[in-house]
């Protein structure tokens, strides 16, 4: 960063002169501060909602809430390993993943690993959940499929602690 150009969505109550907290993508936090510590009476939070694309879904994660929302007209992206997911170094602090509408497929290897998940909300539209796709996450809870799914990949959700699957599709699918 070059320069500091404030907006109402980047900084809570400025005041010319007083201290200012501006929030920036976590992954810039420590540029930020290393500009500008010391220069301008600012505290930088970085604290910022990061963002992806993933095949035709964006992907967004919240560090202050540690939810991510994937929204979108179609497939996530499909990974050959978890950690080429871009969000994998926010792996420990995703709590929560919500589908939305009209996004219909989980990508393969999209959330593995998350030791921390503690909520997962898939939409109506969804049609698939890809292979190992939530493989070995916490899952303390009921994860309910919706009658949408026709297909769950091979161990979608193999190596999580007894989560309860509760599925509304059609065995017959």
């Amino acid at each position: 960063p070059e320069s500091l150009t404030w907006n109402e969505y980047d900084c809570d109550d400025f005041k010319s002169g007083a201290a200012t907290v501006c929030h920036v993508m976590p992954a810039y936090l420590d540029a930020y501060k290393s500009k500008f510590d010391g220069v301008v009476n600012v505290t930088f939070a970085g604290d910022l909602v990061s963002e992806w694309v993933s095949g035709d879904c964006t992907v967004k994660f919240s560090l202050e809430t540690g939810g991510i929302v994937i929204s979108g007209s179609g497939a996530m992206a499909d990974y050959s390993d978890y950690s080429d997911a871009p969000w994998d170094g926010y792996s420990q602090s995703i709590k929560s993943i919500t589908l939305e509408k009209r996004a219909t497929s989980l990508g393969s290897h999209s959330f593995a690993y998350l030791y921390s998940l503690t909520n997962l909300t898939i939409a109506a539209d969804v049609e698939r959940i890809g292979a190992y796709a939530f493989y070995s996450c916490s899952c303390p809870f009921v994860i309910e499929i919706p009658a949408s799914v026709t297909e769950i990949g091979v161990s979608a959700f193999a190596n999580c602690p007894a989560p309860n699957v509760f599925c509304r599709a059609d065995p017959a699918k």
